[in-house]
């Protein structure tokens, strides 16, 4: 049988003292879980599991497909909760618009369809997961708190294919592939 990897493709987001306190307030609030810091991440497409093989082919795919495509500019800014009414279950925080960062991801799918990869096709809504709730979770304030608040300006210059393993510890993410941009 196959070797299966549970697979997703970002991008790497710096944490910055802004986030840092935008997580510590989270804490505070009940049936409220923060993610782990060195897991925060901008996920382009979340895949799942996929045959080991074509990893390996999506990764080569990938770095073909992005080999002109050049580094840019993203801003972390705004909360937010999904979903939108009712008991959260996700709590982010958001992006500018960056039409480069919509090409990008158009530019991701076009290769797992081309690979006959399924993803997660929901309409790309660009977030850094901060925490999930284990139950209901008066969030009002910290949204109201951040929901115009600037996080972080930061040079988006690569991409990365990454492996989730779950554990009960929670996932573990390692890096398959890093895809660089072209600087400019």
């Amino acid at each position: 049988m196959a070797e299966m990897v549970r697979t997703f493709i970002s991008i790497d987001v710096p944490l910055t003292d802004k986030i840092q306190s935008a997580l510590d307030y989270l804490k505070g609030i009940g049936n409220v879980r923060p993610v782990n810091v060195s897991q925060i991440h901008l996920t382009l497409s979340f895949i799942g599991d996929i045959d080991l093989r074509k990893a390996e082919k999506l990764c080569s795919s990938l770095e073909s497909e992005l080999s002109d495509f050049t580094e840019f500019q993203l801003c972390v800014k705004g909360a937010g909760r999904f979903p939108p009414k009712g008991n959260p279950r996700v709590i982010w925080l958001g992006f500018e618009d960056s039409e480069k960062l919509s090409i990008l991801a158009e530019k991701v799918r076009s290769v797992l369809d081309s690979l006959k990869i399924r993803y997660d096709d929901k309409k790309f809504s660009p977030h850094l997961t901060l925490a999930r709730t284990n139950g209901p979770a008066d969030i009002s304030e910290f949204i109201k708190s951040y929901s115009e608040e600037e996080f972080s300006r930061f040079t988006c210059s690569s991409v990365k294919v990454m492996k989730s393993e779950l554990s009960p510890k929670g996932a573990r993410h390692t890096v398959m592939k890093r895809i660089e941009l072209k600087k400019n």
